[in-house]
């Protein structure tokens, strides 16, 4: 800015120039002339000098007053915001920076002139590059509480003022504040801090995501898909109120209200395994376990809605002084209310009900009214008086002891651990060697006083696997171990590394002679800079193997006879076979830092570093993003679920780098999904997978296997998901590698059939098979020895973290004799191929699609019409998120015809988009194992049917969906217990037996 700014142009106008001005008006000017022989003019111009008739436009600086020396000079936007020794930069400026770095419009600023001043607001643009297609964001306002602090005395204050809280809320995660003015940088972290915490308590914590444009676009997608379901929700209701008849009734609508209803699986149920459900649920469910109350107007509410969906009024208000919600009224009503009483909806297809002719035993229903009469259940009356063969007295009693219970005894401790003091010692003396034994007394008074600790040091010195062990051997001492919270001062650790010498990739071609490159060129001559740059140009951007490999044979030369390591770091691209969509991106600095290290470990090193020193400057960030930012948040919510935290948004909010809002909804939501919390709250399944370390869907899998009886093949399913499949496919094999893969499954699925491969190479190996023959097995059945080896280690892992959770024995093993009775009770079901479906299909859930079949074709034959099987292309699939996908051509279903046992679902591990969305490492399952494992049932108040995860239909009663949904209850109950007591034994338990039943029948008798 000049010294001396231009004043306002007022288009030359000839009056003379008013004899003063008000006080801090700009009164310098310039003089520009074309006359070359004209003398410089002094700054004090003469009031009535004439401008030469050369000079064009200039007349407006006629008549312009002297500008007096003692007079204040007027200050400039960067004083006025950052104050007079403010040489940084300004918030607008920033502003433009940044949108330009995110590649958004040029901001756009509004100007409203208020009571007490100036009031800015800031408008967001940004413009698809390849449609061209333009997104304007609404203007950027404070909260409506706050709008008084964005009140500033002139329009100048007001504009900077908006572009500091536009900045914040795209940019809260950075310390960018710290480059504005003293006043904007108090801003920041006072009352901007105080806003986004008001705001991310009340569930708008949308508001300050690193990208706008896309938090708007999910916010629009989002309304609008809620209106649409609400108008969706309001028809139906609309519907269900004209056609009170319900399904095949005379006033059902026709086949309008089941559009969308036809093609869906219909669901049965045994009347033998209907009976034993409700007299398991009416002896053990527990309704509203965390006993949340409704208040007086929404119970109001809900009892004039489901009235009107036929129920009687006082049977509704009993069931509202007992529930929850809506679904668990429902659920109450369908369960208790006899079935003469029921709205038509809630019926199955063809129920009648009336007078009919029948004969019976009427002395066993004499005996049965008598012991109905004192309260008990009709059906548990009829099964105590079958019990002793009509003895009515016998059979009061029974129902007598089941009305007390049994009497418990106190639990004894079953073992205890006793420490190793010698193996201890030995481990203590291995300590005391790091550097970081030295600084323990001030990690652990570093921690004591501060918030937050940072500790550093070099690769080597102790600083991750000490210091945490410090920090709770002092928590232990002071009786606070369960009070652990590590993460300002700072304490360095020398490390005891040795110094590592850096090349560069020019360095390296003249050291390695590459491409004709020699170490004797003069390194600062022009030509020689030239060839480098352009043999630099040839190699590009990728992974040059060619030059490592002339690296490589440089080092092994130049070491010669002297010991010594070579130490490669690679993406590892090579072994992903042609993967598509897989950015590759440049390794942070501080990460090759830390590689570097490895050099220096025991003596000193050279690292060479194939990378312009450039490239490092400029294209690799400092440090990568925090982990919390990169990954699944799924585990880590979880586990501030199980620290007692209600509130994890708030929680991980208040994180040095927090995630972003949308993730951490997201994890939580697909926690809900599958099972691990209930709202708020967690469940009894939640609380074992937290403690298990591992992935949720493995630890999933591997928490069902021992409950249903199933542990060493959950526990083999659930590394191999950890590894990979045993099977290899070389590119000129692959159908032969397919073909073998498909013979161990049967068509049980992708992951069964690496199971069975498994166990065969295990059995095999037990029977003391020669390791040739056994290789050579492996071979022929294309089964990759070293994954075997990988999944074998795997599982002892596992099994070990669950037995020092407590899920297992501690005595157990699979081929202890000892623990033989163990063993037997938690494998019984190994073998059952219906019930692993089930699990696998339960622990992926969400993930889930429906299988579409074609309509059925028949064929004539001698004996009659034959049904065909479809033709796999004619099979589709179709899940939440995508649509229709297509099953992968290396899974084993990919030519199947039809699934076993009745499967209209698929579940997968693996989702990859390439040509198509395809599915891999599938597992077929019924209708049943999706009610049971799978997300909350809704009931179709137009008796429809039911509805699993809100898009899942499947056709049947009411009340079927609704004692499934109990005994998902009364499992998650089972588990509780379970915590309690590890060593109870669920795998024998009455609900694990039905929900077994359930899943091997599909819900019927035989």
């Amino acid at each position: 800015m000049p010294k001396n700014p231009h004043p306002p142009r007022r288009g030359g106008s000839k009056k003379p120039a008013p004899p003063s001005l008000p006080p801090g008006e700009d009164t310098s000017f310039i003089v520009f002339s074309n006359s070359k022989g004209e003398p410089k003019k002094s700054k004090k111009t003469d009031s009535n000098a004439k401008p030469d008739a050369n000079d064009k436009g200039k007349a407006k600086a006629k008549g312009a007053p002297e500008q007096p020396e003692d007079a204040p000079k007027k200050p400039d936007a960067r004083t006025v915001i950052g104050g007079a020794s403010w040489t940084g930069k300004l918030p607008v400026n920033m502003l433009s920076e940044h949108c330009q770095k995110q590649k958004w419009d040029k901001p756009e600023y509004t100007m409203n002139k208020v009571k007490g001043g100036f009031v800015s607001h800031v408008i967001l643009k940004a413009t698809n590059p390849k449609t061209r297609e333009s997104t304007t964001l609404p203007p950027i306002r404070l909260p409506i509480e706050n709008q008084d602090l964005a009140v500033q005395p002139t329009a100048l204050e007001a504009r900077h003022f908006a572009a500091t809280y536009t900045l914040y809320r795209v940019a809260n995660m950075k310390n960018i504040h710290m480059m504005m003015p003293p006043n904007y940088r108090d801003l920041w972290k006072g009352p901007f801090a105080d806003m986004k915490k008001e705001d991310v308590k009340s569930g708008k914590g949308w508001m300050y995501e690193a990208d706008p444009f896309v938090a708007h676009k999910e916010r629009e997608q989002a309304k609008a898909e809620a209106d649409k379901k609400r108008e969706e929700t309001a028809k139906q209701r609309e519907k269900a109120k004209s056609q009170p008849a319900g399904v095949g009734g005379p006033s059902s609508g026709g086949s309008n209200i089941m559009r969308g209803w036809t093609r869906v699986p219909k669901l049965d149920m045994g009347k033998r395994v209907r009976t034993e459900i409700e007299r398991l649920i009416r002896r053990d469910a527990v309704w509203n376990p965390h006993s949340v109350k409704i208040s007086s107007a929404q119970r109001s509410a809900l009892v004039d809605e489901i009235v009107k969906l036929g129920f009687r009024k006082s049977h509704v208000e009993e069931a509202a002084e007992t529930c929850k919600d809506r679904e668990e009224i429902l659920e109450w009503l369908l369960i208790h209310v006899p079935e003469d009483d029921l709205p038509p909806w809630s019926l199955p297809e063809g129920y009648t009900a009336g007078i009919s002719m029948a004969s019976g035993n009427l002395k066993r229903e004499a005996a049965i009214k008598r012991l109905a009469a004192t309260g008990y259940a009709v059906e548990l009356c009829e099964e105590a008086l079958d019990s002793f063969n009509g003895d009515e007295a016998k059979a009061a009693s029974l129902l007598q002891a089941r009305l007390l219970g049994d009497d418990e005894l106190a639990d004894q401790l079953s073992s205890t651990t006793i420490a190793d003091a010698v193996e201890q010692q030995r481990m203590l003396r291995a300590r005391e060697k790091l550097p970081a034994w030295a600084l323990q007394e001030e990690i652990v008074d570093a921690v004591d006083q501060h918030q937050v600790v940072i500790i550093s040091g070099e690769t080597g010195s102790g600083k991750s696997t000490q210091s945490v062990q410090f920090i709770l051997d002092d928590m232990i001492q002071h009786k606070l171990g369960e009070a652990v919270n590590i993460v300002l001062g700072m304490i360095e650790i020398q490390g005891r590394t040795h110094p590592v010498t850096d090349y560069y990739v020019d360095d390296v071609i003249r050291m390695a002679g590459f491409n004709g490159h020699s170490v004797d060129e003069d390194w600062e001559d022009e030509e020689s800079q030239k060839n480098i740059g352009g043999t630099l140009r040839s190699m590009g951007m990728r992974i040059n193997y060619d030059l490592i490999a002339q690296t490589v044979q440089y080092i092994d030369a130049e070491l010669g006879s002297q010991d010594g390591a070579i130490l490669i770091f690679l993406p590892g691209t090579m072994e992903i076979d042609r993967t598509l969509q897989l950015a590759e991106t440049w390794a942070s600095r501080a990460a090759c830092k830390q590689r570097r290290g490895r050099a220096g470990r025991v003596r000193a090193g050279i690292c060479y570093k194939l990378y312009t020193r450039n490239v490092e400057r400029e294209k690799m960030m400092e440090r990568p993003d925090p982990e919390i930012r990169r990954v699944p948040l799924e585990q880590l919510c979880l586990s501030v679920k199980a620290m007692g935290v209600k509130d994890v948004a708030s929680f991980l909010g208040g994180a040095l780098t927090p995630p972003d809002s949308v993730a951490v909804e997201g994890a939580l939501e697909l926690l809900g999904r599958m099972g691990a919390i209930d709202g708020d709250e967690m469940t009894a399944l939640g609380r074992h997978l937290a403690v298990v370390p591992a992935d949720l869907r493995c630890a999933k899998l591997m928490v069902y296997g021992a409950t249903f009886g199933c542990l060493e093949s959950c526990l083999t399913m659930a590394s191999i998901l950890t590894v990979r499949s045993p099977f290899v496919s070389p590119q000129a094999k692959r159908e032969e590698s397919k073909a073998a893969r498909s013979s161990f499954g049967k068509g049980q699925g992708d992951l069964i059939a690496d199971l069975r491969a498994y166990e065969h190479w295990t059995g095999l190996k037990e029977k003391g098979i020669a390791p040739r023959d056994l290789r050579a097995w492996c071979e022929q059945n294309f089964l990759s020895t070293q994954t075997l080896n990988d999944i074998t280690s795997n599982r002892r892992q596992y099994l070990s973290s669950l037995q020092e959770t407590g899920f297992i024995p501690l005595r157990y093993s699979s081929y202890s004799a000892s623990a033989a009775h163990e063993a037997a009770s938690l494998n019984r079901h190994n073998t059952n191929d219906a019930l692993l479906r089930a699990l696998v299909a339960g622990s992926f859930n969400p993930q889930i699609a429906r299988i579409d079949f074609p309509d059925k074709k028949f064929a004539a034959s001698v004996s009659g019409a034959v049904e065909l099987d479809p033709e796999a292309r004619t099979i589709k699939y179709f899940n939440q998120d995508n649509g229709r996908v297509f099953v992968h051509p290396s899974s084993t279903l990919f030519d199947a015809q039809g699934f076993p046992s009745g499967a209209a679902f698929m579940s997968y591990f693996t989702k990859m988009a390439t040509s198509k969305v395809f599915i891999r490492d599938l597992t077929p399952f019924n209708s049943y194992s999706l009610l049971l494992f799978s997300g909350p049932i809704t009931l179709d108040t137009m008796g429809r049917g039911i509805v699993v995860e809100g898009w899942l239909r499947l056709r049947g009663w009411a009340r079927i969906g609704v004692l499934v949904s109990r005994l998902r209850m009364m499992l998650d109950e089972a588990l509780a217990r379970k915590i309690d007591d590890p060593s109870m034994d669920l795998a024998g338990s009455d609900v694990v037996g039905v929900v077994r039943k359930l899943v091997e029948l599909d819900g019927l008798d035989r």
